[in-house]
């Protein structure tokens, strides 16, 4: 079987969940006999199949990555043409003219319906939310990654045939090597990702003025000006951090922290879910859409809109070390189940029932 990926995350993406996940099931495919895949991307800055690529020359700038974008679009057109295919994994939500260029089955992967459950934060998501409707409509099949975004899509989008969505989990992929950075406070809990809007990250903030016994590092984005002023004004300037950091450096941050805490309102995975347990520490997470079937009864659950859940979540872990320990070890048993093996292996097998070989 013979599996064609269009271009487009690779494209755009240098670091990120949505790019780790094909990466990792491009590997995972390759790795099951009798199974080949390609990309339709020559130029790629990404950091999880560099060798696949030729790195973009002038740089990773808006610019460039649009010039590239239309050269990679040639490159995947060219594949198409070429026909050395049995279906196509499209990375995002192209164009829908790309429809009526392909004669074989159309796989698209959904990982969350935040845009469409809050469309007042996306302002200008309209073109990509419309492409995303149009191939939820006309993909031979779809792969959601959890079984509260299957529930989503079908709930927003009632004329998709329940019958052709699939979920199939993601997994972990933090590093065994791991380096754990100098600047780092003493003692901390840790906040992985993005922090706009639905994240809910203001709610945290104010939790934190309550718990003056413990540090918040962020990770991702620098602090925007806004938060800067959020968290001057809630008078923990002093213990709230952000850090731009390497894997390994985040390898080791995770498992040096008190607890993962992830206050977000919707997600359709949550990989650091995972990465915590990966890392031998707890996890505090929202008991929002999709935390609870992913970790099961291998976290501490709170409200994210109730900043006193947040204190009483945060405040038990820090200070019961056997219930401490019995997270950490229901993490353990629960990531068991998930592996980027699995993944690639469930999502051959819809292939398979998708083209007949």
């Amino acid at each position: 079987m013979k599996i064609l990926f269009d271009h487009e995350v690779f494209s755009y993406q240098e670091h990120g969940g949505i790019i780790r996940y094909f990466s990792e099931l491009i590997k995972g495919i390759r790795q099951i006999p009798g199974c080949s895949c390609r990309t339709g991307a020559f130029f790629s800055n990404n950091q999880y199949l560099p060798r696949e690529f030729f790195p973009y020359p002038f740089g990773s700038s808006l610019r460039s990555k649009q010039l590239f974008f239309r050269i990679n679009s040639l490159f995947f057109k060219s594949a198409l043409l070429f026909q050395d295919y049995d279906l196509v994994h499209f990375t995002f939500y192209p164009d829908p003219q790309w429809r009526k260029r392909i004669h074989k089955p159309v796989v698209i992967t959904i990982h969350d319906m935040t845009p469409e459950l809050f469309p007042e934060l996306f302002p200008d998501a309209g073109k990509w939310v419309q492409n995303k409707k149009f191939w939820c409509c006309h993909a031979d099949m779809i792969i959601t990654v959890s079984d509260h975004t299957r529930k989503d899509l079908l709930n927003i989008y009632p004329q998709v045939e329940p019958s052709k969505v699939h979920r199939v989990y993601l997994a972990s992929s933090l590093p065994e090597e791991s380096v754990f950075p100098d600047m780092l406070p003493e003692k901390y809990i840790l906040c992985v990702g993005g922090r706009n809007s639905y994240k809910n990250f203001p709610v945290l903030v104010a939790a934190m003025k309550e718990i003056p016994e413990i540090h918040l590092v962020c990770t991702g984005a620098p602090f925007s000006g806004e938060e800067n002023s959020l968290i001057k004004r809630y008078g923990v300037t002093d213990r709230v951090h952000q850090f731009k950091l390497t894997d390994a450096e985040l390898a080791g941050t995770y498992r040096h922290a008190a607890a993962l805490v992830y206050p977000s309102l919707y997600e359709g995975f949550g990989l650091p879910v995972l990465e915590a347990f990966s890392a031998g520490i707890p996890a505090i997470l929202s008991n929002r859409s999709c935390f609870p079937e992913i970790a099961d009864d291998a976290a501490c659950f709170f409200d994210p809109e109730d900043k006193n859940s947040i204190i009483h979540a945060i405040q038990r872990i820090l200070s019961d070390p056997e219930y401490r320990t019995s997270l950490v070890d229901r993490g353990t048993r629960r990531l068991a189940g998930f592996s980027w093996e699995r993944t690639a292996r469930e999502t051959q097998e819809l292939y398979s029932r998708l083209s007949g070989k």
